[in-house]
C-alpha cells in the first residue's frame, strides 16, 4: 500500500512539475506596438533581442492579423491587448460574444493559425484587458462610471479566457498613470467632469465592484513626463497598490509596467518631453533598473517607433536606432533577466545602486548618480579583476583593492561585475 501511495505521489508530482514548466516566466523586457506596425520594424526588434511584445490595435482586420503572424514567425511571445471602446454594459452578452470570437480566432488552434498552417504557433500566455480604461478608451454606459463598467467587462473577459485556457494569465487595470508626483493631468485619487479617473481611484473603484477576483496581474502606466524617473515616487505607488490589493482584492497581485516611455521634442521642448537622446536613454534605463529592483514583473516600453509628436520610439520612422535602443539592447545582454540580489543604495546622496543576477547568474551591480556632476563611489566586490560596462556596451577593465573598487558615477548607468 505504501508503495502504491508513493507511486501516485511521484507520478502526479512529476506531472505537475511538467505542466508548470509549460508556462515560461515572462521576460522583464517587452516592447509595445500595434500589430500592423510590427512588420516594418520586425528585423530591428529581432536585432535588439526582444522575445516578448505587447501588441495592440484593431482586431479582425487583415493588416493587423498579418502583424501578429509576423511576430510569431520571429519567435516572439505576444501579449495582446483586448478592449472595445464601443462596449456597452447594457449589452454584456455582446461583449461576451466578442471575447469568444476573439479567442476562437487568435487563441491556440484558432482560425488564424488554421489559415497559416506553416507558422508554428506560440500560444498566448498572458492577455491584457483594455488599454487605459480610466481614460476615454472606455466609454461610460448604462449610467455607470468607468470603474464600475470596467469591473463588469473584466469579469466577463476573465471568465471566457479561463474557460478557453485556465493557464492564461489576465493582466488587468493597465491604468493611465501609476506614480505619485508624475506630470499628469489628473491626480491619483482624482476624477474630472468627464469621468476620467486618477489611477489609484480607478483601481480602488474596480476592487469595490468586485473586480479584484478577475485578474491575475495588475498593470500601470507610470509616465513621468520630462521628470527623471527617480523624481516620482514609484516605490510609494507600489506599496500603496500592494496594500490595496491585499485589503480589497483578496491577495497581493504581481505588478507590471504595461506602458512607459520618454518623448523627445518635435520643434521645441515642452513640459512633457526630455531634451536629448542621452536624457531619453538614461531615463529609460534607469526607470527599468528602478522597476526591476522593486518587483515589477515586466516592463513594456512605449513605443516601437514615433507616433505623431510623441517621439519615444526605440527606432525612428526611418528605422534608425536611437541611443535608447542601444542602451536597452546592452542592458538585456548584461542583465538578461534582472533578478534583484541586494539594494546597495536607493537615493541617498543621489546614488542608486543594485546588485542583480547578470549573465550566467554572475552578480552584477547596476549603478548611477542623479546629480549633474560625476561622483566617485566605492563598492565592495568579490575578486580583483573586474569589468565595467557603460550604458552603451563599452567595456573597461577594473582592478579591485582590498575587496573594494571605486567608480565614477554619472547620470548614465554603468554595470560592474
Amino acid at each position: 500500500m505504501k508503495k502504491a501511495v508513493l507511486f501516485i505521489v511521484l507520478f502526479f508530482g512529476l506531472n505537475a512539475i511538467g505542466a508548470e514548466s509549460k508556462t515560461e516566466k515572462p521576460s522583464f523586457y517587452s516592447l509595445y506596438a500595434w500589430n500592423s506596425e510590427f512588420p516594418a520594424f520586425a528585423n530591428e526588434v529581432e536585432k535588439a533581442g526582444f522575445k516578448w511584445m505587447r501588441l495592440g490595435g484593431p482586431v479582425f482586420e487583415e493588416k493587423e492579423d498579418k502583424g501578429l503572424v509576423e511576430a510569431v514567425k520571429k519567435g516572439i511571445k505576444v501579449i495582446p491587448v483586448l478592449g472595445d471602446k464601443n462596449a456597452d454594459v447594457t449589452k454584456l452578452p455582446a461583449f461576451r460574444e466578442y471575447m469568444k470570437k476573439y479567442l476562437a480566432r487568435y487563441g491556440e488552434n484558432g482560425t488564424l493559425w488554421k489559415e497559416n498552417p506553416s507558422v508554428k504557433q506560440i500560444p498566448f500566455e498572458y492577455i491584457e484587458i483594455w488599454n487605459e480604461p480610466n481614460l476615454e478608451y472606455l466609454t461610460q454606459t448604462g449610467g455607470k462610471k468607468k470603474d464600475e463598467c470596467y469591473a463588469e467587462f473584466l469579469k466577463i473577459a476573465y471568465e471566457e479566457i479561463k474557460k478557453f485556457d485556465p493557464k492564461i494569465k489576465v493582466v488587468g487595470l493597465n491604468t493611465s498613470g501609476g506614480a505619485w508626483n508624475a506630470a499628469t493631468f489628473i491626480m491619483p485619487n482624482g476624477e474630472n467632469q468627464k469621468g476620467i479617473m486618477g489611477f489609484f481611484r480607478f483601481i480602488k473603484g474596480v476592487h469595490s465592484y468586485g473586480g479584484g477576483k478577475y485578474y491575475d496581474i495588475l498593470g500601470i502606466h507610470p509616465y513621468t513626463g520630462k521628470k527623471a524617473p527617480e523624481k516620482v515616487d514609484l516605490v510609494k505607488t507600489l506599496e500603496a497598490i500592494r496594500e490595496e490589493c491585499k485589503t480589497n482584492a483578496g491577495e497581493e497581485k504581481p505588478i507590471w509596467i504595461t506602458e512607459v516611455g520618454f518623448s523627445l521634442p518635435v520643434k521645441q521642448a515642452s513640459e512633457a518631453m526630455v531634451k536629448t537622446e542621452d536624457d531619453q536613454a538614461n531615463f529609460l534605463i534607469r526607470y527599468m533598473g528602478l522597476a526591476a529592483a522593486n518587483g515589477i514583473g515586466q516592463f513594456q516600453i512605449m513605443y516601437i517607433s514615433d507616433i505623431g509628436d510623441f517621439k519615444a520610439g526605440l527606432f525612428d520612422r526611418k528605422k534608425t536606432w536611437r541611443k535608447q535602443a542601444y542602451a536597452v539592447k546592452n542592458m538585456m545582454k548584461v542583465l538578461p533577466e534582472p533578478v534583484l540580489v541586494k539594494k546597495l543604495a536607493e537615493g541617498a546622496d543621489g546614488i542608486f545602486a543594485y546588485v542583480f543576477k547578470g549573465t550566467g547568474d554572475k552578480e552584477t551591480i547596476m549603478a548611477w548618480n542623479t546629480g549633474k556632476e560625476a561622483v566617485e563611489h566605492e563598492f565592495e566586490m568579490k575578486g580583483s579583476e573586474l569589468t565595467l560596462v557603460s550604458r552603451d556596451g563599452e567595456k573597461k577593465a577594473l582592478k579591485a583593492s582590498g575587496g573594494k573598487v571605486k567608480v565614477a558615477l554619472t547620470q548614465s548607468p554603468v554595470y560592474i561585475y
